[in-house]
């Protein structure tokens, strides 16, 4: 797949970007309750509700991202620590 490699800096930003909505979309939805979902209106002193503050504070930059893989060992995990390896985007 070499016909990408140009676009390599571009594609990078754009995974940080879109990793970065979705965490975002996460932490809004428990902290803020918007979009509603199961887990809207959970109380901040709760493991849900650290989480949510956690993820609303730290999904902007590269230390947070390594922290923020272990928070969300699941689908997020190896997105995260690649962003943490990679470095700065554009």
């Amino acid at each position: 797949m070499t016909f990408l490699s140009p676009y390599r800096p571009q594609i990078l930003s754009l995974f940080r970007i879109m990793s970065g909505l979705l965490i975002l979309q996460h932490s809004t939805s428990e902290i803020l309750g918007f979009p509603t979902s199961q887990m809207s209106g959970v109380s901040i002193a709760s493991l849900g509700g650290i989480a949510g503050v956690t993820e609303l504070i730290f999904s902007v930059s590269r230390l947070p991202a390594f922290i923020l893989s272990g928070l969300m060992a699941a689908l997020y995990s190896l997105g995260f620590l690649y962003l943490a390896a990679a470095g700065q985007g554009l």
